[in-house]
This record gives structure tokens, C-alpha cells and sequence, in this order.
């Protein structure tokens, strides 16, 4: 009886500690980066819709996104509140998701002359 228990107790463990996080459950959420340059910087993402802000430098971009896989996806820039001094409207950058953690993605981008591997962490609902 003891051995039946503890194996139900083990599998039960197994099966909850096993779920790896995938591409898909960080479409939409929160996010922050852990690079120090981009610090100031907060990401809201929703399935269509990604909208960075920098708060400290009151800098708002706003950008489609077209998911072309679970971990690749184009950011195409729709708003920008100083395009007037930067023509990014318009423009298209490719990021995929190259690893995967627990509470973060490490993702690659490529678009506006410049190429970028950012970790963004997932904000956890308060």
C-alpha cells in the first residue's frame, strides 16, 4: 500500500514538473528585458498587437505582429509618437525565439539595419 502511494505521489509530481513552456505560451503578456540598455523599456503583447513603451523617455511604438510559426514571428510598425524624426512607421522587423525558459524567451531580431538577441522576461499578474 505504501509503495502504490508513493508512486501515484511521484507520478503526480513528475507530471506537474514535466510541462515544459513552449513558443506559444509567450504570444501574449508582459514583458521586460534584462539587458541593462533597454531597461526603461516594457513590452505589452496581445495575439495582433505589440506596443513598447519607455516611460522614462515618454517613447510609445506600436507594431502589428503576423505570427508566421509559434516561434518566429514580423513585427511591422504601425505608430511611433516621434515620427517625425524617426521614419519607422512602416518598417518590418523578423524576430524568432531561439530558447525558451521558465519565465523568459531569448529571442533574435533582424530589421532596421541592426540584428539583436534580447532575453524578455514574462511579468507575473499582480
Amino acid at each position: 500500500m505504501k509503495k502504490t502511494i508513493f508512486l501515484i505521489f511521484l507520478l503526480l509530481n513528475v507530471n506537474i514538473y514535466s510541462q515544459e513552456k513552449k513558443c506559444s505560451d509567450y504570444k501574449i503578456g508582459k514583458f521586460t528585458y534584462t539587458n541593462p540598455l533597454y531597461k526603461n523599456w516594457k513590452v505589452l503583447r496581445n495575439e495582433t498587437e505589440q506596443i513598447e513603451t519607455d516611460k522614462v523617455n515618454k517613447i510609445e511604438l506600436r507594431a502589428s505582429i503576423d505570427w508566421v510559426t509559434d516561434c518566429e514571428y514580423i513585427l511591422t510598425y504601425t505608430k511611433f509618437n516621434n515620427s517625425e524624426n524617426h521614419p519607422i512607421v512602416g518598417q518590418k522587423i523578423n524576430v524568432k525565439i531561439i530558447k525558451v525558459r521558465d519565465e523568459s524567451v531569448i529571442c533574435e531580431s533582424e530589421g532596421l539595419g541592426a540584428k539583436l538577441e534580447l532575453e524578455m522576461v514574462l511579468e507575473k499578474e499582480k
